[in-house]
């Protein structure tokens, strides 16, 4: 009875309102652009970091919103929480696509990687550049099916 259950967690519906994580770039204290085509490294790690103040009172929001929040690490801030919870604190509907048992790509309900800050406090969206979804890898489980 018991390998009938576990066999069927496993094989079971997914949970409607899965835990997502998202990516949040902080700007960089000295005013520097951040580029997409710039790889962070220990060379430009210094000029892309925060001020840790700013930092901390966009940690503290996301806390307090009721995200995981990860380290920063430079730039970026990691965010984790429920779908339900990026959907209210941004204010915008998400479309999760899985493969199998994978969550393959998340983006808004009009096909963005990128969430919108308007609904964010201006005190603290003055500080981020940008909250983003990973977009989903070139290979591996994808949307096409293709492993």
């Amino acid at each position: 009875m018991a390998r009938a259950r576990k066999s069927r967690l496993r094989r079971g519906k997914q949970p409607a309102d899965p835990p997502l994580s998202a990516l949040v770039w902080l700007r960089p204290a000295s005013g520097r652009e951040i580029c997409a085509d710039e790889p962070i490294s220990s060379e430009n790690i210094r000029a892309l970091s925060p001020d840790p103040d700013e930092a901390r009172r966009v940690r503290t929001f996301f806390i307090d919103a009721g995200f995981d929040v990860l380290p920063a690490v430079g730039p970026l801030l990691s965010i984790i929480g429920p779908k339900s919870l990026f959907e209210n604190v941004f204010e915008r509907p998400l479309v999760v696509r899985r493969r199998r048992d994978a969550i393959v790509s998340v983006r808004t309900r009009e096909g963005a990687l990128e969430l919108p800050l308007e609904r964010i406090e201006p005190s603290v969206a003055v500080t981020i550049h940008c909250v983003t979804f990973s977009a989903p890898p070139d290979f591996g489980p994808s949307e096409a099916g293709i492993d």
